[in-house]
């Protein structure tokens, strides 16, 4: 196992600069950890209610058995409770190494696409953050939104830098812009209860940069940037800039979105590689745009 992968398991955060290869290796193994993780919690939990399940049995046959029964029961009450405590201890620990699936899914997803068009010798820096959205270090503020309490927090979960074929640097970013929000409400009852939930975007940014010689009108592209980007219905776009340097696009989710993966339950509807896929297709489309103003042809 890689240097970064045992300090992944302490930290939850994988930092590296490798080949393609090798990321696509680290992340294959991460994804083994994190499966065997969910499973051993799952274990734990099953063992932990089998064990109260025994317990609050052998407690109420106590109630209606005689005194040479007893003993029998203690017992019964005894190891059923030890199993659940036990079971739900270690399936609380086993779950806290289970992280998002579709984080390092979406990676591997985004890995396979620029591959294609990268050298295979070629060095990629890539930072995976894969901590809970709202971990202590991401908060940012506290604050009201009408009669909620909401805590706000920044997490920017990922960032991927390299270079393509054609030479083109690129720097992918993606960050969670995640609430928790509580309130106290009167229910049906009359009673008073304190309700919650979560809100949670998603922004993406891709920053390509090239040579200003081989763009020399690319900075020109602006005004009608925003009609050659191309995005899911489920995300729109805000931010497109082209400068001498290269183009900045930058996008943000309004819905929820998944990765599809082997063993999956249920196939996403909105998937995060499309979207990165159509990110990087329509920054290539702003540079083609520029090629052509320049009467060259396209890239």
């Amino acid at each position: 196992m890689s240097p970064e992968l045992e300090l992944f398991k302490k930290s939850h955060i994988y930092s590296k600069v490798g080949t393609l290869d090798a990321l696509r290796v680290d992340l294959e193994t991460l994804r083994t950890l994190d499966l065997h993780a969910e499973k051993q919690s799952s274990i734990w939990a099953k063992v932990g209610c089998g064990g109260l399940a025994l317990a609050v049995l052998a407690f109420c046959g106590g109630m209606f058995t005689e005194f040479a029964m007893a003993t029998a029961l203690i017992i019964c009450i005894t190891v059923g409770g030890t199993f659940a405590l036990v079971g739900f201890v270690m399936a609380w620990l086993e779950g806290k190494a289970d992280v998002d699936n579709r984080r390092y899914e979406l990676v591997l997803r985004v890995l396979q696409l620029i591959g294609k068009d990268s050298r295979q010798d070629a060095q990629l820096s890539l930072h995976l953050d894969l901590r809970p959205p709202n971990h202590k270090h991401k908060f940012q503020r506290q604050g009201m939104a009408g009669t909620w309490k909401v805590k706000h927090y920044t997490d920017v979960w990922l960032r991927l830098q390299g270079r393509l074929l054609d030479g083109t640097g690129y720097l992918l970013t993606m960050t969670d812009l995640h609430q928790d929000r509580g309130r106290w409400q009167r229910g049906s009852s009359g009673k008073q209860k304190y309700k919650t939930k979560t809100k949670c975007a998603t922004r993406a940014m891709i920053q390509l940069r090239v040579k200003p010689q081989r763009y020399p009108r690319l900075a020109t592209v602006s005004p009608k940037a925003g009609m050659l980007v191309r995005l899911p219905t489920w995300a729109i776009c805000r931010k497109v800039e082209t400068h001498a340097a290269g183009v900045v696009l930058g996008v943000q989710t309004k819905s929820t979105w998944g990765v599809e993966y082997a063993g999956q339950k249920e196939k996403p509807v909105r998937k995060g590689d499309d979207l990165v896929a159509m990110m990087f297709l329509s920054s290539y489309q702003l540079l083609h745009a520029a090629k052509a103003l320049d009467g060259q042809p396209g890239t």
